[in-house]
């Protein structure tokens, strides 16, 4: 049952990290434009939170189309270029 109890603790921990983003991004989480996708970008990087499945949750959207929103955020030079699978932004 130990991936049960992991699989649990890092729900709770994911959990947590959406939860400080919304308070981190107060009123300007209702309007999500490029800038505000680096924004939760950005924020679930510094909580060791993935930061694509971030912007996905918090915009209520598939990972697929969260992912073309974090393009247009490189795109519009809100977010640098990275290499995929290691973290920068």
């Amino acid at each position: 049952m130990n991936i049960l109890r992991e699989a649990r603790t890092e729900a709770a921990r994911l959990r947590a990290a959406a939860e400080e983003i919304d308070t981190l991004l107060g009123e300007y989480g209702s309007t999500f434009g490029p800038a505000n996708v680096a924004v939760v970008y950005r924020l679930a990087l510094l909580v060791d939170m993935p930061p694509t499945r971030a912007v996905a949750s918090q915009l209520g959207i598939t990972q697929d189309a969260a992912a073309k929103r974090v393009q247009r955020a490189r795109e519009a030079g809100f977010l640098a270029s990275t290499v995929m699978g290691r973290k920068g932004c």
